[in-house]
């Protein structure tokens, strides 16, 4: 049955799939055990949500928003079973960013997903602009592609500790993609370098509290810039500044915490 989504005004289709024919975006969060084992109990005294999906090929369907509740269906029933799902345009298949219901999205799985999609873009369309392509994927938040190339390349344990700074130094890039991502990866670095001098500085006073290191940052860019919600200089001189606060400050008050 096809229908006009009232919001979008976009054609849709409601469609029973078959369970063989639906595959997971590769864009979407690692699937959660704990999350499967919850809905596969919940299942078994209910029924399954219905799926949102694109259509890949004529017998291939992709997965935008369900793909724990397809993962707990799976061992109930056999392969050729059919499932309730929505069939949107394909040109959603970027933006299951916004589709999630059972768990909202921590830093890491924003990291990782947009992580994921920057690279297919590189690899498929390079000349897409970053700008054009990445407002909507974030929501407006372009610093969260600099701490997926931290986490997705540089090695950045928590993008969370360097959340709130980054977001007042970064902005969209205007460059292709395949340009964009150098830039990424290089501010994702300087990222890295951030996290690891908060961890040393916390060490140093046998702090091993995570909120304590936000403290860390998140104090030190007060004293420099104060409550500003954006800072206008580069990425690079901002970060740069803070490492060199955070080499001159004291943390004594670290001990007595």
């Amino acid at each position: 049955m096809k229908y006009k989504e009232p919001v979008g005004n976009e054609e849709c289709e409601f469609k029973l799939i078959p369970i063989n024919q639906l595959k997971t975006s590769p864009f979407q969060r690692e699937i959660s055990k704990a999350l499967v084992k919850n809905l596969s109990q919940s299942m078994i005294r209910g029924f399954i949500g219905v799926i949102t999906v694109y259509q890949e090929s004529e017998d291939s369907y992709v997965v935008l928003d369900g793909q724990h509740r397809l993962e707990s269906v799976k061992p109930m029933l056999p392969p050729e079973a059919e499932l309730p799902t929505i069939v949107v345009p394909k040109k959603y298949m970027f933006q299951p960013l916004i589709y999630n219901i059972e768990k909202a999205d921590n830093t890491k799985d924003l990291c990782l997903k947009l992580f994921k999609e920057y690279e297919w873009f590189v690899q498929n369309q390079a000349e897409a602009k970053e700008s054009d392509v990445f407002q909507v994927v974030t929501m407006g938040r372009p610093h969260l592609l600099s701490l997926a190339y931290s986490f997705g390349v540089c090695g950045l344990i928590s993008p969370s500790l360097v959340d709130m700074i980054t977001k007042k130094l970064d902005s969209f890039l205007t460059t292709p993609v395949f340009e964009a991502r150098e830039v990424r990866i290089k501010r994702g670095q300087l990222l890295k370098e951030l996290e690891e001098k908060a961890d040393a500085i916390c060490a140093g006073y046998d702090v091993k509290d995570f909120n304590l290191k936000k403290s860390v940052i998140s104090r030190t860019s007060t004293k420099l810039w104060g409550r500003v919600r954006s800072l206008d200089m580069s990425f690079e001189e901002g970060i740069s500044m803070l490492m060199n606060e955070l080499d001159e400050s004291d943390f004594s008050w670290l001990e007595r915490t």
